[in-house]
């Protein structure tokens, strides 16, 4: 056994997919270095790997095959396995099992030190590294390959030393957790104190029902777990039927009834009651811009609102018209299923989600047992859809309120907690909120945003709203962060970053991954100052400092090329520095839900455009095209192209405000399940520069697989902003893929064999002695 030098292990680190990917990352540098740094072994056939003593990590088969030495080398057709001793290498334990080469092959040894790095950050090391921990799982068994690296690409394994606690009560919970290796303890007051072992899974009550933490769980021993978002959770849900029902069951065991309970319309049933709903109800979740039902289709459940926003529109001929939003503890749909004499029971509006909802889904038959069951329900149940029914009625004749709440839903406001504005009959300009917001930070950068403040007269009368972090219910820039770097602060639900986390991905500010409201910028990280954090004292006093005072205590800058910037509520300090430090109360935080409302129930100002014409509505169209014919098994391309001609969808966009050069438009695709979505899944942005008044076309575009050919019907949902504007269906038909014509093998001459010639079927052996490989 030999250690190689640096030439041998440079080859066999190109020659092996395991660190591809890495290595073309733009820090690869990083990852090289600590790779050539590695010992890797050089081993020749027979030759055998155990040093208990010194081997201490996990062992990376780059070239050649290496097996167990107590077990039978592996067939033809069973893939040989390449990573070896994962659990005691995160440890920095011995590995004591013995290896043997079956060929001339090269063993990487990486420690913990070493993996915790190329495990940093999802890569194709991570998924194989810790895929034969994952996929083995009961709770998953069923669960997809395909799926199984997209749910390790959107979650993170850590490894939990004894005691260390793993999730605390009290917390803010947008994760869950299964046990990999090792065991951990959960602390339940006045209780016993249940262990979680591998294959157990916790923490999954705080995703759904966007709970705090109800217990205290650590680490009894070393504890190896995977956690996973709520992204990655919905993807299990969806993939592993085993999943889906175990995790159900959990719920209605554990948070149905207490959710039930917080809807006007069930709280006042009794427990027995309460668990009959309970049985029946189904857990539904949606993503972002997901439509809910469409208008016109068969009205086939009631759904109760568990967390996210939903808003709800009726399609006119002039484009949708706003009717309102729906939080959590409201329902949606019970209107269809209670319909007045000479209605028809289908849906007279259409739903969709703003944000990630989950929902309870309470079938139409179950529905109007319960009506029939329950003269109390019944009657909140008419008295709640009467009400709605006015509205309706008040809202068409009523612009006013329409254009406000179209507003609202189109910017998504509607979907923060702590929306800043500022009152500009206050407002003295004196800059005092923008200074005081950069001294507090360390890295002295503004998250006020006042360039991007926006304001409608006929929503919020000399009200500015800024894009500035409105700490959403359901924070997609969290879900969608790595390494979990953006984290909610328990008391006030503030969404910050911990910057000792953070990889700079950028992908928390990517619209079309994380946050799709503008509200995270992203900063070179030359532009970053380094400076120690400010006491209480110095905070207060530089609040009222003018900007270009005392400058920084430093002039390093941040690791990495790209700084995201949000606003964090100045967490960690007791006021927030643009509020507190506004002479005139001018600075003002607005709560999306109560709010908004109170200012939609204010009449408009008389001098307004409320009552817009249709030609201040733009008129396009949206076609959709393949690029080439679909087959099955093969991506397939579809072109969406948005424009103020052609033939297709046509929608009716709100001119943009003055001072916006784009025309924002988002779109969902729904799809079957033999359908798979690439390219970051079924939502997609688009762009459209306004120019002279006039909008320009744009396009994006869509790749579909399916497995099986035949036919199919699309759906594709358009909203300016979170504003529905209408969908469209494609019916298409996936051809059967063309089976390959077999080439034709050339007859080979004659050879002449002498007689009495032996012919040798032995394979031969290549010059330099190696086994044929």
């Amino acid at each position: 056994m030999s250690v190689s030098g640096r030439t041998p292990l440079q080859a066999a680190l190109e020659e092996s997919e395991f660190f591809a990917e890495l290595l073309q990352l733009p820090d690869a540098h990083r990852y090289r270095q600590a790779l050539e740094q590695a010992r890797c072994w050089q081993l020749v056939p027979g030759e055998v790997l155990s040093d208990p003593e010194t081997l201490r990590g996990a062992y990376i088969v780059l070239t050649g095959l290496v097996h167990p030495a107590d077990q039978a080398p592996p067939g033809a057709d069973v893939p040989p396995t390449r990573i070896y001793g994962q659990w005691s290498g995160l440890r920095g334990q011995p590995f004591s099992e013995k290896l043997v080469a079956r060929q001339r092959s090269a063993v990487l040894e990486c420690k913990p030190q070493l993996l915790a790095l190329l495990c940093g950050v999802p890569n194709r090391f991570s998924v194989d590294f810790y895929s034969p921990l994952v996929a083995g799982l009961g709770p998953i068994a069923d669960l997809p390959v395909e799926s199984l690296e997209k749910v390790l690409r959107e979650s993170s394994c850590r490894l939990y030393r004894d005691g260390e606690a793993i999730v605390r009560e009290g917390e803010y919970g947008g994760t869950m957790f299964f046990v990999l290796e090792g065991e951990a303890e959960i602390h339940i007051a006045g209780g016993p104190h249940p262990v979680a072992r591998r294959g157990d899974f916790f923490g999954e009550i705080a995703v759904l029902a966007y709970q705090t933490r109800s217990a205290t769980i650590t680490a009894r021993g070393d504890c190896l777990v995977l956690e996973c978002d709520r992204s990655a959770v919905a993807e299990l849900r969806k993939k592993s039927k085993i999943f889906k029902t175990l995790v159900e069951e959990r719920y209605r065991q554990n948070a149905m009834i207490g959710q039930l309970r917080k809807t006007s319309f069930f709280g006042g049933l009794e427990v027995a009651e309460l668990e009959s709903i309970r049985d029946i109800g189904t857990l539904e979740s949606f993503e972002p811009y997901e439509p809910i039902f469409f208008q016109g289709q068969e009205a086939d459940a009631l759904y109760v609102v568990l967390n996210g926003t939903m808003l709800v529109v009726e399609e006119t001929a002039r484009g949708p018209r706003p009717i309102a939003w729906v939080r959590t503890g409201e329902t949606v749909g019970e209107m269809a299923l209670l319909p007045e004499p000479g209605e028809t029971g289908r849906r007279g509006q259409t739903v969709a989600a703003l944000q990630r909802v989950d929902a309870i889904r309470i079938p139409a038959a179950d529905f109007q047992d319960i009506v029939a069951r329950h003269a109390d329900v019944r009657k909140k149940l008419v008295s709640m859809t009467r009400q709605r029914r006015v509205m309706n009625e008040q809202l068409e004749d009523d612009a006013q309120r329409a254009v406000r709440l179209g507003w609202m839903m189109e910017t998504q406001h509607i979907a923060g907690n702590w929306v800043l504005g500022v009152r500009m009959d206050d407002c003295i300009r004196c800059n005092n909120c923008v200074t005081a917001c950069q001294e507090v930070h360390p890295d002295g950068l503004n998250r006020f945003l006042w360039d991007n403040m926006r304001q409608d007269e006929d929503v919020l009368p000399q009200v500015r709203l800024s894009h500035s972090c409105q700490h959403c219910e359901f924070a997609l820039c969290a879900e969608v962060c790595p390494t979990h770097a953006l984290q909610r602060e328990a008391g006030s639900g503030a969404v910050f970053i911990e910057y000792d986390r953070c990889i700079r991905c950028g992908k928390c500010a990517d619209p079309s991954q994380g946050c799709p409201y503008g509200s995270i910028q992203i900063v070179p990280a030359d532009q970053v100052r380094q400076q120690e954090p400010l006491s209480l004292v110095q905070q207060v006093l530089r609040m009222f400092r003018k900007a270009g005072g005392e400058g920084s205590t430093g002039s390093e800058s941040k690791s990495g090329k790209n700084y995201p910037v949000k606003c964090d509520l100045c967490h960690g300090r007791p006021q927030q520095a643009c509020v507190q430090s506004c002479p005139t109360g001018a600075v003002i935080r607005i709560d999306g839900d109560r709010q908004f409302a109170e200012a939609l129930a204010k009449p408009a100002p008389v001098e307004t455009h409320a009552n817009r014409p249709s030609d201040e509505q733009w008129e396009l169209i949206v076609e959709t095209n393949w690029a080439h014919p679909p087959v099955a098994g093969k991506p397939a391309e579809l072109d969406v192209r948005v424009g103020p001609s052609g033939e297709g969808l046509k929608i009716y966009c709100r001119r943009p405000e003055h001072g916006v050069s784009v025309l924002k438009l988002n779109f969902f695709m729904i799809a079957s399940d033999t359908i798979r979505i690439g390219g970051g899944g079924p939502m997609r942005q688009l762009q459209l520069p306004v120019h002279a008044a006039e909008i320009l076309e744009g396009q994006t575009r869509y790749a579909l697989t399916c497995r099986t050919p035949g036919p199919q019907v699309l759906s594709l949902a358009v909203y300016q902003g979170g504003l529905y504007l209408g969908h469209t269906t494609i019916e298409v038909e996936f051809g059967k893929p063309e089976k390959p014509e077999k080439p034709a093998v050339p007859a080979r001459p004659a050879t002449p064999n002498p007689v009495g010639a032996e012919v040798s079927t032995q394979a031969v052996k290549p010059a330099n002695g190696a086994p044929e490989g």
